[in-house]
């Protein structure tokens, strides 16, 4: 009969550790769901935050190309600008140089228009 306690006990006490042993063992597997979910949720917040990143580079290189874009039309501009003013600068003094011809020609008329009009007073 003791015997049979014992072995009833011995029985009971490998149920309990197999039960604790099953308990355990879903513990480790509830832990291994819950660090694998973790770990999703760290990879989708990892990628999230690359394809932010990369956009934000694209941003910064779509910026970086339209400063250099607005720098080089300022530079051609500013070229134009220059060209524009050396050619009115020519033209003026070109055009100085016309009316100061034509104010000789213009002297020249009066002085000979004049050296008739004494000729015409001598004779009168």
């Amino acid at each position: 009969m003791e015997r049979l306690v014992q072995e009833e006990k011995r029985r009971n006490e490998l149920e309990r550790q197999m039960e604790l042993e099953k308990k355990q063992q879903w513990k480790k597997i509830w832990m291994l769901k819950a660090m694998d979910f973790d770990a999703n949720e760290k990879r989708r917040e990892q990628e999230r935050l690359m394809a932010e990143a990369a956009g934000l580079e694209a941003i910064k290189e779509e910026i970086q190309i339209k400063e250099e874009e607005r720098a080089k039309r300022k530079q051609n501009g500013e070229f134009l600008t220059k060209q524009h003013l050396a050619k009115l600068r020519q033209r003026s003094k070109e055009v100085t140089a016309d009316l100061e011809r034509e104010m000789s020609f213009v002297e020249k008329l009066a002085e000979s228009d004049r050296a008739q009009q004494k000729k015409k007073h001598v004779r009168i």
